[in-house]
């Protein structure tokens, strides 16, 4: 197998990848019909459900509209497939909102990684992991609960490769502190109050141009190369926690 090539990807996104590469390519065009869920079920033998997530993935980037009583059909947004997002079955705005309305009030303060796509990096994300263009990631999207309501949210990048070594990458479940395979040797964070976006706003249930603490974080392994690159946000009144580990009794602070 080559390296950093993955083999677990689930039906519905390698079908999602091929109908993105036929619009990129033109052999799809605006307007043309794409197949229900019920043709794609029956047409590769996969679950309805699955079959769902294909079309639930292609509007997510931007390249098809359903009209209801009609069908589904190519709509291209502009800029789609200039910059292409990482398919999930739901985006983060609906972890958010999912995650108020049904983790009970006994689970408050746990991340729930509810959110999961691998795909191409936007070229933002690619420059932040020091990979090629539209080279393929893992996004987790995850929320933090507390007193039934979404106190922070983060979006976790990482190279598709470690899913090789750290399978538990591309579960939904929430990830332990420590994976085999993934050894970071340092770290670097950022952090700043700003305003939130409509978008960022709208994940945290509360108006645009709140104040929040927004986190960048960097995690390399020992040779340099980025593992992990993640972005969370929390609204204004609450506190991040975070723990560290000092390597040889070490303490000091890289500008």
């Amino acid at each position: 197998m080559a390296a950093g090539q993955i083999v677990r990807q689930p039906p519905y996104m390698q079908l999602i990848e091929r109908y993105r590469q036929d619009i990129a390519a033109g052999r799809l065009k605006d307007g043309d019909p794409l197949p229900s869920a019920r043709d794609l079920a029956a047409g590769y033998g996969i679950a309805l459900a699955t079959a769902a997530k294909v079309g639930e993935g292609l509007r997510a980037l931007g390249l098809a509209a359903t009209v209801p009583g009609v069908g589904s059909f190519v709509a291209v947004k502009p800029g789609a497939l200039d910059d292409p997002a990482v398919p999930l079955t739901r985006d983060l705005l609906d972890v958010g909102r999912q995650a108020v309305a049904t983790r009970p009030a006994a689970a408050a303060g746990a991340a729930d990684a509810a959110a999961v796509g691998v795909g191409p990096a936007p070229r933002r994300i690619a420059r932040q992991l020091g990979l090629p263009a539209r080279a393929r990631v893992i996004r987790r999207a995850e929320v933090t609960i507390r007193d039934g309501r979404v106190q922070a949210s983060s979006t976790r990048w990482f190279p598709a490769a470690l899913a090789e070594a750290a399978p538990q990458l591309l579960s939904g479940e929430p990830l332990p502190a420590t994976l085999p395979g993934l050894r970071p040797a340092r770290g670097d964070d950022r952090i700043v109050a700003r305003e939130a976006a409509a978008e960022e706003a709208a994940a945290l249930g509360i108006a645009p141009g709140s104040p929040v603490l927004a986190l960048q974080r960097w995690l390399y392994d020992a040779g340099g190369s980025v593992l992990e690159f993640t972005e969370m946000l929390a609204r204004d009144g609450e506190h991040l926690e975070f723990g560290y580990r000092l390597a040889r009794g070490r303490i000091g602070a890289q500008a």
